[in-house]
């Protein structure tokens, strides 16, 4: 018994009943561990009372016990119990756990380990798991997660935990990434020859467009026009074509700001001074622009930044790669974006391998710590950025198709829905939204039934559906849950083209355009007798679809079908339910059979959505890939999610990785063979382990991802 360290005394201060369940719990867990509960019930009650301490033993005292309860270790408990945790008031006890929301910063297992521990209390029986899981979701501070789960069909609590893991996981690995990251962005640190990162954050700026002093947004200069050189965004007085003429062409380097970081206006460039770390207009996320380099057998991640005019290396990155040989004299000065001039220390070429193929690059060394840049024209010269023409304007096409982008289409005809009769209906109760949506969520439907997607119904129905409600921080989005209601639909089974079948039929395309249907679904429409199968309750009523819900088990085929059949007799178009691909071997050909969808999509009342239109490229993603004039390869962001997982810690993260590989598995060679060791992990019979053979398969494979060739 010595061995093993009783509980602390039970605390008869503050919560007696939280105190008693934990303390009676370490004494059961004691008594097993150290041989007690072997022993007859009086020594076990003689060691309750001591391991219980003084204030118990006074508490004991005034318990009364008949002739037969005596040393008695059960009845011992029982009176504690009782004592400890008197009658409860079950509506309070709810009322603390239907209120409890997740703290900021509180871990969402730390959440999930409180709401069961309050669910002990409130006697739900039968209902423990479901009303858990409920209040996981209203609880939740991520309303992205929120919108995921409310999403999510036959959400159980197990679903519902794995889900809030995986994305407390990835915001966690995402931060990481984020502040590992190093900025390249740079600027002067005041009376110091260093460098700091770019803070966004102050309020007012002395602004080098208007002269004035004022918030970053806020400057009258923007969008107006200079008097002496007619471009815009600044006034005359600041317009550096002044400077220009009285340096008597002497060239400086001129950042402004716009209206956030990373909008920025480039002034002209010496050749003798070398413009290093320009961001990119529009969004300049870091981990796009990165690539693996491997010099002198070491990776080494560089900054691919197309407004540099050179390649830079810090001479402690130098170093660390032990390169053999002295730095060649160099004159050049480095600007930063923030006009700081930087001398370098002299330069190096190096033998960089990237993809297989081994490229001389010759890189400016500099003493400051910087991240290592392979600027623009390298980037151009081995084929790490291409030039992608927008060939035209988009108002040089959709110029005359202006009524296309205005409101919401209808294409002709109704849809039926098709019911198995043996299925019986469903009616589900109005769910509960928490009283902060309220508001947003009637807006929504109003909006909804101005546009005609939807009406109230008021005459009985026999289905009605759940509503489901996504929230968004910009908007809300309102959907039916028809889980119950696609049992008894049947489908139609039209099938969707693949990728492949579309790259088939195009050997020589040049020009790419991509048109999205504006709400595709919604614009079908349904018949009476469908539309009230969709009906649905909401806080202030039932509503109906009038068109093709979303959620809708048939609805992607039933929209496939739809388009099909309104394109089939043009050349170069297809569509992937509301994606439509245009192409064409010449500018003309593109051109003409982009102007005759245009037409057909106006005949047919077919609306678009101008956002998500991209017209007349030679590079294009369509469908999880990308189509350019030289063939297809894989999207970049596939690519890139792949090589940011880590090592799979169990079979589900596993699957996931071969999941996503098998997506790229037209551009891996040998794939099954170099996958097996994974595979083989994946079987019902074999515990996990993660060896040599499974850890060297999981890095080939994500090598051959980053090499996928262009089929």
């Amino acid at each position: 018994m010595a061995q093993f360290q009783p509980p602390p005394n039970l605390s008869l201060q503050g919560n007696l009943a939280e105190n008693w369940r934990n303390w009676s719990q370490r004494f059961e867990l004691f008594c097993t561990a150290s041989g007690i509960a072997e022993k007859s019930e009086k020594v076990q009650c003689a060691t309750f009372l001591h391991v219980a301490g003084d204030e118990a033993v006074k508490v004991y005292n005034t318990f009364e016990f008949g002739d037969d309860e005596k040393d008695k270790i059960e009845v011992l408990k029982k009176k504690f119990k009782d004592y400890c945790e008197p009658r409860k008031n079950l509506t309070y006890i709810r009322h603390m756990f239907f209120t409890r929301a997740q703290k900021q910063e509180e871990t969402i297992d730390a959440y999930v380990t409180d709401l069961r521990n309050k669910a002990k209390d409130c006697e739900f029986k039968d209902l423990h798991d479901s009303l858990v899981c409920d209040r996981i979701v209203c609880g939740i501070t991520n309303d992205q997660v929120r919108g995921r789960l409310l999403r999510e069909a036959d959400l159980t609590l197990e679903k519902a935990i794995n889900i809030c893991r995986a994305s407390e996981i990835t915001t966690s690995q995402v931060k990481a990434l984020t502040e590992e990251a190093e900025v390249s962005r740079l600027m002067t640190k005041e009376n110091k020859g260093t460098f700091k990162p770019v803070k966004a954050e102050f309020k007012e700026i002395n602004c080098n467009r208007c002269g004035l002093k004022h918030a970053v947004k806020e400057c009258p200069a923007f969008g107006q026009s200079c008097n002496l050189c007619k471009k815009k965004n600044h006034f005359a007085k600041m317009c550096r074509s002044q400077v220009q003429r009285k340096q008597q062409g002497k060239r400086v380097h001129t950042v402004e700001q716009r209206e956030s970081d990373n909008d920025m206006f480039l002034g002209a460039v010496n050749t003798e001074e070398k413009v290093i770390s320009v961001m990119d207009f529009g969004d300049t996320n870091t981990e796009i622009w990165t690539e693996n380099f491997k010099i002198n057998k070491k990776l080494v991640s560089c900054k691919l930044d197309t407004g540099a005019d050179c390649n830079v290396m810090s001479v402690k990155t130098l170093t660390a790669l032990a390169a053999a040989g002295s730095l060649k004299a160099s004159q050049t000065k480095l600007v930063p974006c923030f006009g700081h001039k930087v001398a370098a220390i002299g330069k190096k070429q190096l033998i960089c391998e990237y993809k297989g193929k081994k490229h001389k690059i010759e890189f400016e060394i500099t003493q400051e710590d910087v991240s290592t840049i392979i600027g623009g024209t390298t980037c151009l010269k081995i084929g790490l950025l291409q030039r992608v023409y927008a060939v035209g304007k988009e108002q040089e096409i959709l110029k005359d198709y202006n009524d296309l982008f205005d409101g919401l289409g209808c294409l002709p005809g109704q849809h039926h829905i098709q019911i198995d009769p043996s299925v019986p209906p469903v009616i589900h109760a109005p769910r509960r939204i928490p009283v902060a949506l309220r508001d947003r969520v009637v807006k929504e439907l109003q909006r909804m039934e101005n546009m005609g997607v939807i009406i109230r119904q008021t005459e009985a129905t026999e289905w009605v559906n759940s509503m489901v409600t996504v929230v968004t921080p910009k908007k809300i989005r309102i959907c039916m849950d028809p889980k119950d209601l696609n049992r008894a639909i049947k489908r139609e089974h039209y099938s969707l083209l693949t990728v492949e079948e579309v790259v088939s039929r195009m050997p020589n395309a040049k020009y790419f355009s991509v048109l999205d249907a504006n709400q595709g679904f919604w614009q079908i429409k349904l018949d009476d007798e469908s539309s009230r199968l969709c009906t649905f309750n909401t806080p202030i009523g039932r509503y109906r679809f009038l068109r093709l819900p979303f959620g809708i088990s048939s609805a992607p085929e039933v929209f496939q079908r739809a388009v099909a059949q309104m394109i089939e007799d043009l050349d170069g178009v297809v569509n992937i339910i509301d994606d439509l691909l245009v192409w064409g071997d010449s500018k003309e050909e593109h051109d003409d059979r982009l102007r005759k969808l245009l037409d057909r999509a106006r005949q047919y009342n077919l609306k678009l959505n101008r956002s998500k239109c991209f017209i007349r490229t030679n590079e294009i993603k369509y469908i999880g890939h990308t189509l350019t004039d030289k063939g297809l390869k894989p999207d970049e962001e596939k690519v890139r999610a792949v090589m940011q997982l880590p090592p799979p810690r169990d079979k589900q993260e596993l699957q996931r990785f071969l999941g996503m590989v098998q997506y790229l598995a037209k551009f891996i060679p040998n794939l099954s063979d170099i996958s097996a060791p994974l595979r083989q992990l994946l079987d019902g019979d074999i515990e996990w382990h993660w060896e040599e053979a499974q850890k060297m398969s999981f890095e080939n494979l994500k090598q051959l991802v980053t090499k996928a060739p262009t089929l």
